[in-house]
């Protein structure tokens, strides 16, 4: 039994293509074989619902552009979906991100001095605001209906940004940290986790704070 399917079309703006082959496994190994391709070029974002800090955080806006291949073996389409493996690559350009303000950052970090000053400049900037990102790119990689990155990479007005964790696409959650690396001072990380639309975040900047 061979399988053969592919769509194209356009969604949000962008081209969508995707193609799959479903096929019976060999005799020494009974069940079914998949192989899927997914391709997004050019697909928008949705903005954000609300301003700095009551958008939550997360990318407002943009293009999105997906490369994913995938292969599968198991006995049923149940099993083929939990053992769905695949890597790619993800661009984001002309992004926001919301619930951070690293221009802030970047024209504050230098004059700090002290642990209470640091502290505050952090709540700032963690607390609210948004930081345009032109380019956010890295590879990904799919397991069963987990989405995950070893490191999603921008340049901000602070620095180096670099985002690395997963993400559930069945339950809609996610965990990671972005990794912030100023120009000037120390770095420090936002670990992120709980539904993607508003994570919970906690600020790990030990090294900014001795």
């Amino acid at each position: 039994m061979l399988i053969e399917e592919s769509l194209a079309g356009r969604w949000r703006g962008g081209e969508v293509a995707a193609e799959g082959r479903i096929a019976t496994a060999a005799a020494e190994t009974p069940g079914l074989t998949a192989a899927v391709t997914l391709s997004l070029t050019g697909v928008e974002l949705p903005p954000r619902a609300g301003e700095g800090g009551a958008a939550g955080n997360g990318l407002s806006g943009g293009r999105l552009d997906l490369r994913l291949t995938g292969e599968s073996a198991g006995a049923d389409p149940a099993a083929l979906r939990a053992a769905l493996t695949g890597q790619g690559e993800v661009t984001v350009a002309d992004t926001t991100l919301t619930g951070l303000d690293l221009a802030r950052l970047a024209a504050d970090l230098p004059k700090i001095q002290g642990r209470d000053a640091a502290r505050a400049l952090l709540a700032g900037v963690t607390g609210g605001g948004t930081t345009p990102l032109p380019t956010l790119s890295g590879p990904v990689t799919l397991a069963g209906t987990d989405l995950a990155t070893t490191g999603l990479t921008a340049r901000a007005p602070a620095g180096a940004l670099t985002l690395t964790g997963q993400l559930d696409l069945d339950r809609d959650r996610m965990q990671g940290r972005l990794a912030i690396d100023p120009e000037d001072g120390p770095g420090f990380a936002l670990d992120l986790s709980g539904p993607v639309e508003r994570p919970g975040l906690e600020v790990r900047a030990d090294a900014l704070l001795d």
